[in-house]
């Protein structure tokens, strides 16, 4: 959906960069918001993977840090800063690598962990959070005298 959005406002026959008057600092900070919406999204998907395993808190950690910087370089574009908007914009790219390499493990891990002769190790995090799930803990004496 985000790259479908994003894609979208980009292709002419939309008119949405013609309905700004062309690349102006309105379409810059318009462009801005959505990357910056789209950080606040990833932001839930990123405190529900701390309950699965490391490599989904670094895809979404990373992929958060990239949403920030591009929605920064989009804001800095608008200002007229296009050197430093360029450059957040690289730091930007290189979080959304550092995302997709962990992407790739994580496919590495779906799909080929049964063929491999090794194990591929997410990090699970879910034994932290066992214990807080279950609730406090009652003996057997107190749940009878409950009833």
């Amino acid at each position: 959906m985000f790259y479908g959005g994003y894609g979208a406002t980009l292709i002419p026959a939309f008119g949405i960069i013609d309905a700004y008057g062309g690349f102006t600092p309105e379409y810059y900070n318009a462009l801005g918001f959505f990357v910056l919406l789209w950080g606040v999204f990833n932001l839930f998907f990123l405190i529900a993977s701390i309950r699965l395993n490391v490599v989904y808190i670094i895809i979404f950690l990373s992929l958060e840090l990239c949403l920030i910087f591009d929605a920064a370089s989009q804001f800095k574009r608008a200002d007229g800063m296009i050197e430093l908007s360029e450059n957040l914009s690289t730091v930007g790219g290189a979080f959304a690598f550092v995302a997709s390499i962990f992407g790739y493990y994580t496919v590495l891990h779906y799909l080929c962990q049964e063929s491999l002769p090794f194990t591929v190790v997410m990090g699970d995090t879910s034994r932290f959070f066992e214990r807080r799930a279950r609730g406090p803990s009652t003996s057997v004496k107190e749940s009878d005298d409950l009833v």
